[in-house]
């Protein structure tokens, strides 16, 4: 099958975010976030709910205001849901991204996770976001 790309938005519904214990002494400000997300839209888009969890690392750069300064990021996402209009389905995306006044991450399918409506399916892509709604973008191949 030929590859195919899908593309929306998707609404982040709850955003909990704790400090990881540093090593001591250490300055690094390294927390732990959790975010759950509902995907909408047509029926050719992803439908469904995700579950995201990071391990974040906020750069030193001379604010206090954690909405100014810059991190890196990454994580797993789980999505049970359809994609492209498929079958219900159960797949782990594996995140990485940056913070600088909105969000740039990339994501890739880790094919080995895929159940159900989703079992063979492969794809990378990212999204985008300033703000609890971000648009996404995903090239997908089901085997």
């Amino acid at each position: 099958m030929a590859s195919k790309e899908v593309s929306n938005k998707y609404d982040s519904v709850s955003w909990d975010e704790k400090p990881v214990s540093a090593i001591a002494d250490s300055k690094m400000n390294i927390t732990r976030c959790r975010t759950d997300r509902v995907f909408k839209g047509e029926s050719n888009r992803m439908q469904g709910k995700g579950a995201a969890e990071y391990t974040m690392v906020y750069h030193e750069n001379g604010e206090t205001d954690p909405h100014k300064k810059t991190a890196s990021y990454a994580g797993l996402m789980h999505f049970t849901g359809t994609i492209d209009g498929g079958e219900e389905g159960e797949v782990v995306f594996i995140t990485t991204g940056t913070y600088d006044k909105g969000v740039d991450a990339s994501w890739t399918i880790d094919p080995k996770t895929a159940t159900g409506g989703l079992k063979g399916l492969k794809g990378k892509g990212g999204y985008t976001s300033t703000g609890m709604m971000a648009e996404y973008w995903l090239e997908v191949e089901k085997a």
